[in-house]
């Protein structure tokens, strides 16, 4: 009875320790990853041409150029060595449409808001993920979303043109505050994802401007 309770107990510890790893391993990795480069002075930058289309090495090892998805419509976040992505005119209202989106690891642009130079709000919503148990899979570029602060960069390529924006604001909002989008005027980027981590209790709304 003693080996049987034995047992148990170790099958317990090791269950609970598979599904900490499942949920938690990569957000952890991403942490840790973010928190080494910034100590060690490692950054990503948006890959750089010269007028002649060539490539611009960098200067310095501790520099890693990133490459846009496609330049048909993607993101790039420097400061968090993201890269994904786009896919326009989804709706967020509706689960069959924008979920096979967001379990891709790309952003979806909401269904009748601006695009880039279009001279009013592009906006932009990802779910870092669904619930604890999907922690891991879904979103991995939003893990670090919260580190983004007022200055940061933010790059978009449309229809083959860079649009660069600046981060103006970061904030935590309820679910129900849909009035913060008709308080901004001008172009303007906004990016929504949930939080916290592992949660659809809130929303973490990027803002930033060209």
């Amino acid at each position: 009875m003693f080996k049987f309770i034995k047992f148990v107990f170790y099958f317990a510890v090791f269950i609970t320790c598979l599904f900490l790893v499942l949920s938690f391993g990569q957000p952890l990795l991403q942490e840790i990853k973010y928190n080494i480069n910034k100590i060690s002075g490692f950054q990503y930058k948006l890959a750089e041409y010269d007028s002649s289309g060539n490539l611009v090495i960098p200067d310095s090892e501790k520099i890693r150029y990133l490459y846009p998805a496609d330049k048909d419509f993607s993101i790039v976040i420097p400061k968090i060595g993201a890269v994904a992505k786009i896919f326009a005119d989804i709706d967020p209202f509706n689960e069959s449409e924008f979920l096979p989106v967001l379990r891709m690891d790309r952003l979806a642009h909401v269904k009748d808001t601006s695009y880039p130079g279009g001279r009013g709000k592009i906006f932009l919503f990802s779910h870092s993920t669904d619930t604890i148990v999907n922690a891991g899979k879904y979103n991995t570029i939003f893990y670090l979303m919260e580190k983004m602060q007022s200055g940061d960069e933010i790059d978009i390529y449309f229809r083959g043109l860079l649009y660069k924006y600046s981060v103006v604001d970061n904030k935590i909002i309820s679910p129900a505050d849909v009035d913060y989008k008709d308080s901004l005027d001008g172009e303007m980027l906004m990016i929504m994802t949930c939080y916290p981590y592992g949660t659809t209790l809130k929303r973490l709304i990027i803002t930033a401007k060209p």
